[in-house]
């Protein structure tokens, strides 16, 4: 058979309304085209029939009651074991404890989820919040973020240079370090972040370590849990005036987190007896 022929008949079939289906009519002229290569492809035709096709629909698989059971089973346990890891990190000074809750990638990946599990259902996340305000400044301020989890404010905001500072690594660009002693030099920041990451006894240091690395009248950006403050919210930042931070502004119209900015003014000196600043470990109930 020549290709003049094979051609009549190749248009022929497609041309037919016989009663198959638009996806075999498809395939058809897929293959049939493919094995002659002298053969043109009709577009029109195939551009009338895609269109006709229904879209592939893919339904979620329908769990067994025995898969739904462990399903739930594992959320508890998980659930349960970020419950125990906040209270450890809240209640342990300096960082060995965490660093040993940490020590372990599964460890950190359990903790992350457990925290975007407990965001999701406030009415807004701070960090969005930061987020928008960074998008508002130029693109050549230099930026840490203490504590950041998996690295959202980097990929979300448009200065050139983040840093992303945590104790364990969640995905890439992620600096490994305890954020009282950062590997970052002196001055060399704008804006300094801690949004939902000052945990342990020992918040003085990560402050210090704000002050050393922020530059003269750079930003500090703190978002915390509202339950975590006692009493005034003014102690708290008059506390961070003898650390070198001025409140310039802060937002207490949320109903789960306070936000606060700071600028830092000078620099304290090492032999100054600073205050501890004391914040409530941040207790989630059981669900």
């Amino acid at each position: 058979m020549d290709d003049s022929e094979s051609e009549e008949e190749a248009k022929d079939e497609i041309d037919s309304d016989d009663e198959s289906n638009n996806d075999t009519k498809i395939t058809s002229l897929v293959v049939k085209n493919k094995d002659n290569k002298k053969k043109k492809f009709d577009t029109e035709k195939l551009s009338a029939l895609l269109q006709e096709s229904e879209p592939l629909k893919i339904s979620p698989k329908k769990l067994t009651p025995a898969e739904a059971l462990r399903q739930k089973m594992s959320l508890q346990l998980n659930s349960a074991r970020f419950r125990n890891m906040k209270d450890n990190l809240y209640k342990s000074y300096e960082t060995t404890l965490i660093k040993i809750t940490f020590g372990e990638v599964e460890c950190f990946s359990v903790y992350h989820e457990g925290y975007k599990s407990q965001v999701t259902k406030w009415p807004i996340n701070p960090l969005d919040l930061i987020i928008k305000w960074l998008n508002t400044k130029p693109a050549e301020l230099v930026v840490a973020d203490f504590g950041c989890g998996e690295a959202k404010l980097c990929q979300s905001v448009p200065q050139k240079k983040v840093f992303s500072l945590d104790l364990q690594s969640a995905c890439e660009g992620v600096i490994v370090c305890d954020m009282a002693h950062t590997p970052l030099k002196t001055a060399s920041v704008d804006i300094a972040v801690f949004c939902l990451s000052l945990m342990g006894t020992n918040i003085k240091d990560y402050v210090c370590e704000a002050n050393r690395v922020l530059k003269q009248e750079g930003t500090l950006k703190i978002a915390e849990v509202e339950s975590r403050f006692t009493g005034d919210i003014n102690t708290f930042t008059k506390v961070l005036e003898k650390y070198g931070f001025k409140c310039i502004a802060k937002d207490t119209s949320h109903t789960f987190f306070f936000i606060f900015e700071f600028k830092k003014t000078w620099v304290p000196k090492k032999s100054l007896s600073l205050p501890d600043i004391s914040l409530k470990p941040c207790v989630y109930k059981k669900r």
